[in-house]
């Protein structure tokens, strides 16, 4: 369904809405509609969750150094990690939309959909 306002309604609307936050109306002067939202709906097949490569688990690609970290911090790159790796604590997980670092004491493990789970120390929960 496809709904769409005649200019006339919608300065009509703008106009009320304005006098009776304002104080004043702009009658004289053209309106510019600047923001429309659109909403679009289809019936669609549920998505079967892709799985990631499995193999050899990735290698870092990097080291950097954080403060108070007697050791240089490993750096893997996501699209790189494979189903069921472990990663050791600390480290960072560079993706293209974000970062994950892993604090000193949690576990990540990566799941075969690619997701990254990180579980909390027991002596921390």
């Amino acid at each position: 369904m496809l709904s769409v306002w005649s200019g006339g309604e919608v300065e009509a609307q703008f106009q009320e809405a304005h006098e009776q936050r304002f104080g004043f109306s702009l009658k004289k002067d053209n309106i510019e509609l600047v923001t429309a939202r659109v909403w679009a709906y289809q019936d669609a097949p549920e998505l079967e969750p892709m799985a990631i490569k499995q193999g050899s688990p990735a290698k870092p690609t990097d080291f950097t150094t954080l403060t108070d970290m007697k050791k240089p911090v490993p750096m893997y790159l996501r699209h790189q990690l494979v189903s069921g790796q472990a990663l050791s604590s600390p480290c960072i997980v560079v993706d293209d939309s974000g970062t994950i670092y892993v604090q000193p004491g949690w576990q990540a493990n990566v799941t075969k959909q690619g997701h990254i789970n990180l579980q909390m120390p027991a002596d921390c929960q």
